[in-house]
C-alpha cells in the first residue's frame, strides 16, 4: 500500500533527480503517484514525447506526416517490430491491475512493457543530439505535471 511504498525506498528513487525514469505517457502515473502516495515524479524521459520529437526532426521519415501522439503498441510495432502486447491467441491482452495478488498474465504483460520500453529507448534514443534529449527531458517534466491542475480525478 501507500505506507509500504513510502517506506520501501521507492519514493526516494522516483523523486531522485539523478535517476532517469523512462516511461510511456507519464501523465496519469505521475498524477496518481502524487495524489495517492505523495510522490513527486522527477527526471522523467517520456518515450511518447521522444517519438513525437524524433518524427518532427526526421523529415525524411515515412512517419514524418504523423505528429499525433501514438500508442505504445503502434510505436512498438513500427520501431522494434514487437508484438509482445498480443496474447498467445493473437488477441490484445486486457489487464486488470486492481486485483491482488496480480494474476500471472498481468505480471507477464508488465515485464513485456518494460522490455519494450527499453528497446524503444535504445532504438530511438541511441544517436540523439544533446539538444533533442534536453528538449524531450524538458517536455517530459511538463508532461508529468500536466494533470496536476485537474479539479476532479478518479483512480480505479
Amino acid at each position: 500500500g501507500a505506507e509500504g511504498c513510502r517506506e520501501s525506498g521507492l519514493k526516494s528513487i522516483l523523486q531522485d533527480i539523478s535517476v532517469e525514469k523512462v516511461m510511456w505517457d507519464c501523465r496519469e502515473s505521475a498524477d496518481a503517484l502524487y495524489f495517492q502516495l505523495g510522490i513527486e515524479l522527477t527526471s522523467v524521459f517520456d518515450l511518447q514525447l521522444l517519438r513525437v520529437v524524433t518524427v518532427e526532426h526526421d523529415k525524411e521519415s515515412s512517419d514524418a506526416q504523423c505528429y499525433k501522439l501514438q500508442t505504445l503498441q503502434c510505436v512498438a510495432k513500427q520501431v522494434v517490430e514487437a508484438d509482445e502486447f498480443l496474447g498467445a491467441d493473437g488477441s490484445h491482452v486486457s489487464v486488470c491491475i486492481n486485483q491482488r495478488p496480480f494474476r500471472e498474465e498481468v505480471l507477464e504483460h508488465s515485464v513485456n512493457h518494460v522490455v519494450i520500453l527499453r528497446k524503444i529507448f535504445e532504438a530511438l534514443g541511441a544517436d540523439l543530439e544533446p539538444g533533442i534529449k534536453a528538449e524531450v527531458r524538458d517536455a517530459s517534466a511538463r508532461y508529468a505535471l500536466f494533470l496536476r491542475a485537474k479539479l476532479k480525478r478518479s483512480f480505479c
